[in-house]
């Protein structure tokens, strides 16, 4: 899945509780070019929550995933999107892959909904708690 190594880091600010999201290449990291950013948002009041892998592929809004992101699975099935045919949970990863972690507490590995044609879509993310995909479960 992975084609670019790139790391979404996740502020919030001290005070007023704002989120803030900054994403950046490995390439962009090694350059000294993150550290740069994280000093400066740092000094605007902002403390750095944690730092989330890119999955390598976008939802079926264009929106990259990310570890962390709650997102709504769907099959695509003889040309219809199958409404009875819904996976949702926390993109997660283990035992060197990303896999779907559902409510229920089990995992599907994210490649296996992919190929079988499920279109991914963000709906929030374990920071903020929008979107909490276990919710209607």
């Amino acid at each position: 899945m992975m084609n670019e190594t790139k790391l979404r880091y996740v502020y919030k600010h001290k005070r007023d509780g704002d989120w803030q999201y900054d994403y950046f290449t490995l390439d962009e990291i090694e350059s000294g070019k993150a550290a740069e950013m994280v000093r400066a948002i740092k000094r605007d009041g902002y403390e750095l929550i944690a730092r989330d892998r890119f999955i390598g592929v976008g939802d079926k809004n264009g929106v990259e995933v990310y570890e962390g992101d709650h997102i709504v699975c769907k099959q695509y099935i003889g040309g219809n999107w199958v409404d009875n045919v819904i996976e949702k949970g926390t993109v997660s990863f283990k035992d060197g892959a990303f896999y779907l972690l559902r409510k229920q507490g089990y995992y599907r590995p994210l490649a296996w909904l992919i190929e079988m044609d499920y279109a991914l879509e963000v709906i929030g993310n374990i920071h903020e708690g929008k979107g909490d995909a276990g919710r209607n479960d």
